[in-house]
């Protein structure tokens, strides 16, 4: 089995990177702000874009989201605020600073518009929380509109059909106008861990309750339930635009070694199409063409959405240090490009290799 390539360490900044894949170049960005541009094919380093200045009450620039681009500029997500790089020289062609003690919770691009969710606490009254969900034009960074407080959300924000979609940490579902922000439909029982878009529909799913709930991209309600026999597990379900829904479960026999499992179905009938153990502690799941991608502590794995069990390839997780005393790399959510895999590692590293 072949093992990933470690490669040389790409850090505008200590914390970790996230990476999103450009024009056969990978952005990878630091908690405050900072980012770097390097070759896919080689690795080489390109353009690099200073952070935030952090003053000492600051926050630690950690930040777990992932920049986005719309191929011409790169969004770049950070503790400390917002910035808009041109993807080709790394110029900072805008930047925001987020108000002090908030926080930037989720970050989406679509159809020249960047849509952000803030979070805010003030010090000393926990219960004094809100969250404002922004919209900024993304040539320029100009604010098209902003919302009133909402609750918390969690999970992604998602946007489609003239509206952006966000779950409630403490339940519900809310759909807002891309046009002004207005709040379009609720779903106040609700409860779902995140969101996901497939087709019209907005899918839900919680860590509590079996199966996947399609609900009506406009109006917000239930439509129906697929995936009733499992309850989803992190890293949460995914669906392609070939129809098939792959959910991850957790194996309530602790005596099998095999503590995860995937369940693929075909979304259109519900009905369920394969059923394989994944990965010992499956930490990710993607979909790239027709093929479920998935890793844990110790192996990627990749297979057709058909099921065909000839399909599947096996790849080990890099190690750090040799024999018995190697361990496992934890890597980070893998970006898929062109038939290869690149994730980034808790050390600051990027590594890659053909996908399985």
């Amino acid at each position: 089995m072949e093992a990933l390539v470690r490669g040389p360490p790409r850090r505008p900044g200590r914390p970790r990177p996230r990476l999103r894949a450009g024009p056969a170049r990978l952005i990878c960005r630091d908690g405050k702000g900072a980012a770097a541009a390097f070759d896919a094919a080689s690795g080489r380093t390109g353009w690099t874009s200073p952070g935030f200045t952090a003053g000492p009450d600051d926050l630690q620039g950690i930040q777990e989201l992932p920049p986005e681009s719309d191929g011409t500029r790169v969004f770049v997500p950070s503790e400390l605020g917002v910035t808009g790089v041109d993807a080709a020289t790394g110029t900072v062609r805008w930047r925001h600073r987020l108000p002090r003690y908030t926080g930037l919770l989720a970050l989406t691009y679509a159809k020249g518009v960047v849509y952000t969710a803030e979070f805010a606490m003030t010090p000393g009254t926990r219960m004094s929380r809100s969250t404002v969900v922004r919209a900024r034009r993304a040539s320029d960074g100009h604010e098209l509109w902003r919302t009133a407080a909402l609750p918390k959300p969690q999970g992604p924000i998602l946007t489609g059909d003239g509206r952006v979609y966000l779950a409630a940490e403490g339940g519900g579902v809310f759909a807002l106008s891309t046009k002004d922000g207005s709040r379009t439909a609720s779903a106040p029982a609700a409860t779902c861990f995140a969101l996901l878009r497939h087709a019209s529909s907005v899918l839900c799913w919680d860590l509590e309750q079996r199966g996947v709930r399609e609900l009506d991209g406009r109006t917000l309600a239930t439509r129906r339930t697929v995936a009733a026999d499992v309850r989803p597990t992190l890293p949460g379900p995914v669906v392609g635009a070939d129809g098939v829904l792959v959910v991850p479960a957790g194996n309530e026999d602790a005596s099998d070694p095999v503590d995860h499992f995937l369940t693929a179905y075909d979304w259109r009938t519900g009905r369920r199409l394969w059923h394989y153990g994944a990965p010992q502690e499956t930490a990710g799941l993607a979909l790239a063409g027709k093929r479920v991608l998935s890793f844990g502590a110790y192996a990627l794995e990749g297979r057709n959405t058909s099921g065909d069990v000839n399909t599947l390839r096996r790849k080990d997780t890099p190690r750090t240090g040799s024999g018995t005393g190697a361990a496992a790399v934890h890597l980070g959510q893998p970006v898929y490009l062109g038939g290869a895999l690149f994730a980034d590692t808790d050390e600051g590293e990027v590594v890659s290799g053909y996908a399985p």
